[in-house]
């Protein structure tokens, strides 16, 4: 008889329960009755016992095979050499461990589920089950809010008054984001793949859990997760891996947000306002009212509303993004191979009094100059390659075409987030960490497809 620990160990069904569970708690900061440090050390087991039993096994007998060169540890060190600038120069070292111990746990985890998916493991369940887990959680934060509801007179008010902050995230953005990158699992859930169980059972929890994670998206308000979630909606269409689901899905959210713009704290919350009032009324509720006809209003604004240029409202409508993009983009040029060092780079916009850079590519060039997110740009080009091989390929088996195509729209989705959150892919590898999980399968799909060719 072998030791439990041992039998822990190579036990497949318990690792990938490890994995799910991670996954589906990943983007979660928060949860009733239990402290922030606890979940975080939780979570961190998690993560730290599920990669642990795949890849711990193999190594120790010598038969641990990793991606080779750019996506394996030769890129993953040089990625973090050339964020060496970087590093050196941040405001704290701290700041400096945290960036290299997140990309190592990206690599890790890319790693773990590219060794799983080479050895020919059913990965799609292990997304499933933490679609399942996630969607569930977001079923009962969206239940507790509405039974908290007094009086419907202003229902828009009460619906967003507690979406997050009493709910399980942090950050409406990255609770946001993270449901987005798990909307093409659902596809996977309601039985596109050959293996998978098929019937109606699985195709109503799909169902149910694409419209938990699209309502308790419009709730939390992060639009740079809704329009990844659009961006995965238009594909599926176009991929017709489920039209039903993709077309009831985008009519739905079209509806929803146009009910919604029609209410004007909904509009304010969807940030629809802004796209009528480009120059926003947070602006205007801050001054203080003065006798237009004395012109004392001009000193306080000196431009009017219908003089602003057109970038300010771009601007605007973009909360600032715009304006940090081209003040990320002045700071690049002043040093574009050293960086300024991590958190090092502040810059001043309207809506406060210091903001982040608003997307990874810029921020990570400001920080440790062009280098290193040109080399992630690299790393992330060949996945993309290596996705639309196996997706044009005939001769690939079916059922990995499909999960090709599913998990190619995870890495899409991820790509647009950091057009837009500073955070997304590299920064914070919590509420991105199904991201890794994709590519690390779509390495190992694509390994095995060639291992078997040859």
């Amino acid at each position: 008889m072998s030791h439990p620990a041992v039998s822990l160990l190579v036990n497949p069904h318990r690792h990938t329960w490890l994995l799910s569970l991670y996954l589906g708690l990943a983007p979660v900061y928060r949860l009733p009755g239990i402290g922030d440090e606890y979940l975080r050390l939780f979570k961190a087991a998690l993560a730290v016992a599920g990669v642990a039993v795949v890849l711990v096994p193999p190594l120790l007998s010598g038969r641990l095979q990793l991606p080779a060169w750019v996506l394996g540890p030769p890129g993953f060190l040089a990625l973090i050499l050339l964020s060496a600038p970087g590093l050196v120069q941040a405001r704290q070292m701290a700041f400096a461990v945290m960036f290299v111990m997140d990309i190592g746990c990206a690599a890790g985890f890319m790693w773990c589920f590219f060794y799983l998916a080479r050895r020919g493991e059913n990965v799609p369940v292990i997304l499933a089950r933490a679609l399942v887990i996630i969607a569930a959680l977001a079923a009962v934060a969206l239940v507790i809010m509405l039974a908290k509801i007094p009086d419907w007179t202003e229902p828009c008010g009460q619906l967003w008054r507690p979406a997050y902050s009493s709910g399980f995230g942090s950050s409406a953005t990255h609770w946001s984001t993270s449901l987005a990158l798990f909307l093409p699992v659902v596809v996977l859930l309601m039985g596109m793949v050959v293996n998978w169980r098929r019937g109606h059972y699985m195709t109503m929890i799909g169902i149910m859990s694409a419209g938990i994670l699209l309502v308790s998206q419009l709730v939390a308000g992060g639009r740079t997760g809704l329009l990844a979630s659009a961006v995965s909606l238009i594909a599926l269409v176009f991929l017709r891996a489920s039209r039903w689901l993709a077309l009831s899905s985008l009519a739905g959210g079209i509806v929803v947000i146009g009910v919604a713009s029609f209410d004007r704290k909904c509009s304010i919350h969807l940030g629809l306002d802004r796209l009528l009032s480009p120059t926003g009324e947070t602006l205007v509720r801050a001054q203080p009212k003065t006798p237009k006809h004395l012109g004392l209003d001009r000193l306080l604004s000196p431009t009017p509303a219908d003089e602003v240029s057109f970038s300010t409202k771009i601007d605007s409508i973009s909360t600032s993004r715009v304006g940090g993009y081209k003040a990320g983009l002045r700071r690049i040029a002043e040093r574009p191979f050293l960086g300024h060092g991590i958190k090092q780079v502040l810059i001043v916009g309207r809506w406060g009094p210091q903001i982040e850079i608003h997307n990874l590519w810029i921020k990570w060039a400001a920080y440790s100059g062009i280098f290193a997110p040109l080399w992630f740009a690299i790393m992330v080009g060949l996945i993309l390659r290596i996705a639309v091989r196996l997706i044009a390929n005939r001769a690939a088996a079916l059922e990995n075409r499909i999960v090709a195509a599913m998990l190619g729209l995870i890495v899409v989705s991820g790509l647009v987030a950091s057009m837009l959150e500073p955070n997304a892919l590299i920064g914070d590898f919590s509420y991105t960490a199904i991201w890794w999980a994709a590519t690390g399968t779509l390495v190992g799909i694509y390994a095995k497809e060639r291992g078997h060719r040859e």
